[in-house]
């Protein structure tokens, strides 16, 4: 008689897997610089987006971009994440977000440097 672990032992052939993404669970985000935008991109495996919390907040005097949730699942339990960034919110024209299997895309859109006139004036 074959236990669990036997017969899937048997079928699964461990040496056989592999799994790559850019994104890890150890790191589980990659930024990635682009001329007019900044991109976040974190893994939110297991968590419903309706549940994702995206956000500015502030803490002793710093500002973070805030990634959070909550997903309970009755077969596998309760999912959830907790990230923040340091981010200066002045550096941004706006930010957009989107969710596609599991990795969250967390667009920060630049703002443009205004350009400053210096005034020459006769006295």
């Amino acid at each position: 008689m074959y236990t669990y672990d036997d017969l899937f032992n048997l079928f699964w052939n461990k040496g056989s897997y592999s799994f790559d993404r850019a994104v890890h669970d150890m790191y589980p985000y990659k930024i990635k610089k682009e001329k007019d935008k900044i991109v976040l991109i974190h893994n939110v495996v297991g968590i419903n987006e309706d549940d994702l919390i995206i956000d500015i907040e502030e803490k002793d005097g710093k500002n973070y971009l805030v990634v959070k949730g909550d997903t309970k699942d009755e077969v596998f339990g309760d999912y959830s994440i907790n990230s923040s960034f340091e981010i200066k919110p002045n550096s941004f024209e706006k930010i957009q977000y989107e969710v596609k299997n599991g990795i969250l895309r967390v667009y920060l859109f630049k703002k443009e440097p205004e350009e400053k006139t210096l005034q020459i004036e006769k006295m």
